[in-house]
């Protein structure tokens, strides 16, 4: 019973480096902007939650969306 406690616990502690690691690296990486999404008492599931509804692509990416499906289906009629 205790090699399966101490076996948990080491995979347990793995898990929470990896998730500071992953944390740590997603904070370097995203502007300045958006780290006010990023409040530490979220798990890392809400960070991306937050990210999903609260960022929208800007004009530009839209637009070149809309004309890249527009000639496909200007393309497929003929």
């Amino acid at each position: 019973m205790k090699t399966n406690y101490k076996d948990d616990l080491v995979q347990y502690q793995r898990y929470l480096k990896k998730e500071v690691k992953f944390r740590t690296e997603f904070k370097r990486t995203v502007s300045l902007i958006k780290r006010g999404l990023l409040k530490d008492r979220f798990t890392i599931r809400e960070w991306l939650e937050a990210f999903r509804t609260t960022i929208k692509p800007d004009d530009v990416y839209i637009t070149r969306i809309v004309k890249v499906k527009y000639k496909a289906f200007i393309g497929s009629k003929y």
